[in-house]
């Protein structure tokens, strides 16, 4: 699916009820979507209609537009189903630019590393922060739905269920504290929209990027025109220690 408030619903009711889940990039095409459900062997997949539509599964395919995903609200509530620390919670599959993609294990200990990482070494997160998708949810911008979880604070999908740098201004001014995991790419566009229309980088709080080089041309313009708002990381998917 594309970016969607329902991403976080579907994430912990999975994990609630003791599941894993594949969350798979909206970009793809759906041949190389379905050889990833195929390969998980995941059994329900939910979707927007725009790129969902024709996945075939053992189980349910449901569009979180529907009322057949609003029904799901209405049945019994389900018991949490205790899951220990080294249990598969996210199957992470890598982009497959030298072969198939790879689903990489991450554990409910990775993910609780992660996020505790994110406070001590990216950024501290309180209510009054809030974290904006404007780069896939089903990568690194989803990830950092964690911490932002833990610590209370908001979380804001833009409308358009993407990246336009217009609409992340807007956000910046409406809601305010905005932080984003952003690749190279995409702190480019924000910069050149900043300095095409006037603007700096109030309203945003931290930019974290990463995920491709970062010339350092561009990172000190974008420091020059936005602030010092931006946080450089660096991942590598493998198989969990």
């Amino acid at each position: 699916m594309r970016n969607h408030p329902a991403y976080l619903e579907l994430l912990y009711g999975a994990w609630w009820a003791g599941l894993a889940v594949v969350p798979v990039n909206a970009k793809l095409h759906l041949r190389e979507a379905q050889w990833i459900a195929d390969d998980a062997e995941a059994r329900w997949a939910f979707v927007t209609g725009d790129v969902g539509a024709g996945l075939r599964l053992p189980g349910r395919c449901i569009d979180v537009d529907t009322p057949a995903y609003q029904d799901l609200f209405h049945g019994a509530e389900a018991e949490l189903q205790p899951r220990n620390p080294t249990d598969l919670a996210w199957l992470f599959y890598t982009s497959g630019t030298t072969g198939r993609p790879k689903g990489v294990m991450l554990t409910h200990r990775n993910l609780l590393t992660m996020a505790l990482a994110y406070f001590a070494d990216v950024d501290a997160v309180d209510p009054d922060d809030a974290i904006v998708y404007g780069a896939p949810m089903s990568h690194g911008a989803g990830l950092y739905a964690l911490p932002h979880v833990i610590a209370g604070a908001r979380h804001v999908v833009p409308a358009s269920g993407g990246f336009d740098p217009a609409e992340m201004f807007a956000l910046a001014r409406s809601v305010g504290r905005l932080s984003m995991f952003a690749a190279p790419t995409i702190v480019k566009r924000l910069v050149d929209h900043a300095e095409a229309h006037g603007l700096d980088g109030s309203g945003f709080k931290t930019i974290v990027y990463g995920g491709a080089p970062m010339y350092a041309q561009d990172i000190k313009r974008a420091l020059r025109v936005m602030g010092p708002r931006f946080v450089q990381i660096y991942g590598r998917a493998n198989r969990p220690w």
